[in-house]
């Protein structure tokens, strides 16, 4: 259950901040303690004309006894907005007994009736209602708001008391994930899903952290880690704990590091992690949680007592602020982001959440990897230990997105966040983009493997990737272009262009998925333009070319694949087996059609 807080003399018609009530609530609390107040504010709107609306009613209680209990607030209130969003005010809950309390809401709003009418003899007709059913986070402020839309007026969405209507349907009232709610931005009719089945993988959820959860139980690391370390560090997982041990004879520097293999969109969500055994104080080693792209990093980081909250940009000049370590306060760390804020905090138990830092959100936070780490500054006397556990666990499920949100035109000449350049050897390539186009170039006499890498995985399943191929020159023996999607256990499938065995250039589809059929199908080359895709459809995986998008030609290959195909990254590569006299060069138009 919950209390009401009321903004003014009326229940919920007055901007936040008025009123001697809420003023002395909020000294008590700020007197009482330092801690961020659990509480939820709820602004209601509409897209209704004011003169039409006769009056809102707010219920608050649980999901069993909303629809009985008396209306907590109501109002005759509403303030015309210049954009057809007409704002009727705005109530703050907070909880009657444990701040963690599940609580519903109900908003009820009359359209040219009184409110008090609605459902009388079951008439809804020009009512509008809304329901809400979510729990308090201790020592958060949620956001909440409830938009009673036009298309709403008479759907009453009763036959269950956990639904409420979303464009004129009834669909579940439930939050699932309240944490998600921390901005009035973030918390919008479009965060209602059911709370019984996994978000679908095209949903607003893929891509999130949670994306990568380990409980660390199994003894080897997962296929979504990359193990950084130098040959004298240490990593072992036992008993659902990753232990990390630097070396201690580092002459300079030294990490142990477990690295997600591919990134994640930190916005509107959290990396989550237990810190279960404390640093010996004096021990010099460093143990933190990062989220990081390049040179940028949000951290919380602990060495010989002090706790380090930094955001560091792509500069390298960090932000930072700290406080003494307690080990029985600071078990959970987490790096937390809305719409606008980076919020660095730790809890004692993974529910009561205290605040170390808040920066403003950078760009990067929409592709960064998870990092556990343990570092030295030098060599040490004595040797000691990190452990972590339960990395993101107990967090609604989350998906990889869909290949085909994977999109690029390549229009300016800055590289896509979304991208990794990678060169091997480093210098034997050149890659640029210019007039909307990715050009990938290898020089005559060089041995080159050149290739663009999406950061983070993608969903295959039902989707296709296609990439645009505008030019290629020289199509000679030794060379390959391709674009490329590859699994956790790299085993890969691309379609492209190289010469057959018999030197005739071609198009041709591989497959390398471990079970040695690693041999190219070749189809004749018909020439560029052209549009290479791999898409999959009822178990198969389809490779073909079309020179216009509509009508596409024989595939190349159609058979069932056995790789993982929901979280592939995708590769787009030009690479010579053996020195090659003249220049090799590859140009892309775009890939997915942005």
């Amino acid at each position: 259950m919950s209390s009401v807080r009321r903004f003014g003399p009326a229940s919920i018609v007055l901007p936040r901040g008025i009123g001697n009530v809420l003023a002395v609530l909020a000294a008590s609390i700020s007197l009482l303690s330092c801690n961020t107040p659990t509480q939820v504010t709820v602004t209601v709107t509409t897209d209704v004309a004011c003169k039409r609306l006769k009056g809102t009613k707010i219920t608050v209680g649980t999901v069993d006894t909303l629809e009985k209990n008396p209306s907590t607030s109501e109002t005759t209130n509403c303030t015309e907005g210049q954009d057809g969003l007409n704002r009727i005010g705005t109530v703050v809950l907070i909880p009657d007994a444990s701040n963690d309390d599940k609580f519903a809401i109900k908003v009820v709003a009359g359209v040219d009736r009184v409110p008090d009418t609605c459902g009388d003899g079951g008439d809804f007709a020009g009512c509008i209602i809304a329901r809400r059913s979510l729990n308090f986070i201790s020592h958060t402020e949620l956001e909440l708001p409830i938009f009673l839309s036009s298309s709403c007026e008479g759907v009453p969405c009763t036959a269950r008391p956990d639904e409420t209507c979303v464009l004129g349907a009834c669909v579940p009232a439930a939050i699932a994930d309240p944490s998600l709610c921390q901005e009035v931005t973030d918390c919008g009719d479009d965060i209602l899903t059911d709370p019984t089945k996994p978000p679908k993988p095209e949903s607003v959820e893929c891509g999130r952290p949670s994306v990568i959860a380990d409980d660390f139980q199994a003894e080897m690391p997962g296929s979504q880690w990359i193990v950084e370390k130098p040959m004298t560090g240490a990593v072992s997982q036992a008993g659902g704990v990753l232990t990390l041990t630097p070396p201690t004879d580092a002459a300079m520097p030294a990490e142990v590091r477990y690295r997600s293999k591919h990134a994640v969109n930190l916005s509107r969500d959290a990396i989550t992690v237990q810190v279960p055994t404390a640093l010996t104080n004096g021990s010099g080693i460093r143990a933190y949680l990062a989220a990081e792209i390049g040179a940028s990093r949000l951290m919380i980081e602990h060495k010989d007592g002090t706790l380090r909250f930094v955001s560091t940009d792509s500069d390298g000049v960090p932000a930072e602020t700290s406080k003494p370590y307690d080990p029985k306060k600071h078990v959970w760390w987490e790096i937390r982001a809305t719409s606008t804020k980076i919020v660095l905090r730790t809890s004692p138990n993974g529910i009561d959440w205290e605040a170390g830092a808040t920066f403003t959100r950078p760009s990067f936070a929409d592709n960064v990897y998870i990092v556990l780490g343990a570092g030295v500054d030098g060599k040490l006397n004595a040797s000691d230990a990190v452990s972590f556990d339960n990395l993101n666990q107990g967090r609604p499920p989350a998906f990889w997105c869909p290949v085909n949100t994977l999109t690029d035109d390549f229009a300016t000449a800055q590289v896509s966040p979304q991208w990794n350049v990678e060169v091997t050897p480093p210098g034997s390539c050149e890659i640029t983009q210019v007039d909307g186009n990715l050009v990938l170039s290898i020089g005559g006499g060089s041995t080159s493997l050149c290739t663009y890498r999406s950061r983070s995985a993608f969903n295959l399943l039902d989707n296709s990737i296609v990439l645009d191929l505008q030019e290629l020159a020289d199509i000679v023996p030794n060379m390959s272009f391709s674009v490329m999607a590859r699994d956790d256990a790299s085993r890969d499938i691309q379609i492209g262009v190289e010469p057959d065995g018999g030197g005739m250039p071609s198009f041709f589809a591989l497959r390398r998925l471990g079970d040695g059929v690693n041999t190219p199908v070749y189809v004749p080359f018909t020439g560029v333009p052209k549009l290479l895709r791999i898409r999959e459809s009822k178990g198969k995986v389809v490779f073909e070319t079309s020179s216009n998008g509509t009508m596409w030609d024989a595939p190349i290959l159609d058979q069932e694949i056995v790789m993982t195909l929901e979280a592939v990254d995708v590769t787009i590569r030009l690479e010579t087996f053996t020195p090659i006299a003249q220049d090799v060069t590859a140009k892309v138009g775009q890939i997915n059609r942005p």
